[in-house]
C-alpha cells in the first residue's frame, strides 16, 4: 500500500507524521510503516501482586514474557508496568490496578478477531494459592471472546507467520 499523500512521509522510516495530512484517518500508513498489518494485541495475566519481594518477581517474570513478545512483533498490554505508577503515587491500592487492567482487557476485545489474545502466566501466586485476580481476569477474556494462551508456540499458531 502507498500512501495518498507520500510529502507527510518521512522517508527514512516510511510512517506518516503528519497531523494535518488530508488522508490522516484513511491513511493506510498511519503512524506505522506503510503496508503492514494491524497490531496483534496480547493481554498478559497472572498473579502479580504477592507481597514485596513475590511482587518485585512478578513484575519480573512479566516484563520478561512483554520483551519476548515485543521482539517477536506483538503489542503486549503488561499490567506489571503499574510499578512505576504505584511507586509515584502511593495511593494507587491493589483495587484500582486491577480494575484498571480489567478495562484493558475491553480494548484488546475491540481488535479484530485473530489480532488480539490473552496470554496467561499461571493462576497461582507464590503461596501456591489461587490468584483471585487473575482468575478474575481470565473469565474476562471468556465473556469479552479474546482467546487465551498459555505458550509462545500457541500464539504463533494464533497468529500464523504474518507478524
Amino acid at each position: 500500500m502507498n500512501c495518498p499523500h507520500p510529502e507527510h512521509l518521512v522517508e527514512s522510516r516510511n510512517l506518516c507524521v503528519s497531523h494535518t495530512c488530508p488522508a490522516r484517518d484513511d491513511c493506510p500508513g498511519g503512524d506505522e510503516p506503510c503496508g503492514l498489518p494491524p497490531a496483534f494485541y496480547v493481554a498478559l495475566i497472572g498473579p502479580l501482586t504477592d507481597g514485596p519481594i513475590g511482587y518485585l518477581g512478578n513484575v519480573q517474570r512479566f516484563c520478561e514474557v512483554a520483551g519476548e513478545l515485543m521482539l517477536a512483533g506483538y503489542c503486549p498490554l503488561n499490567p506489571a508496568t503499574d510499578l512505576l505508577e504505584c511507586l509515584v503515587n502511593p495511593a494507587l491500592g491493589v483495587g484500582i490496578i486491577q480494575r484498571r487492567t480489567r478495562e484493558v482487557l475491553r480494548l484488546v476485545a475491540a481488535a479484530p478477531v485473530g489480532r488480539r489474545a490473552a496470554f496467561c502466566l499461571g493462576t497461582e501466586n507464590g503461596a501456591d494459592e489461587p490468584s483471585c485476580g487473575a482468575i478474575r481476569e481470565l473469565e474476562d477474556c471468556l465473556e469479552l471472546g479474546i482467546p487465551i494462551v498459555t505458550t509462545m508456540t500457541q500464539l504463533r499458531d494464533m497468529r500464523g507467520s504474518e507478524p
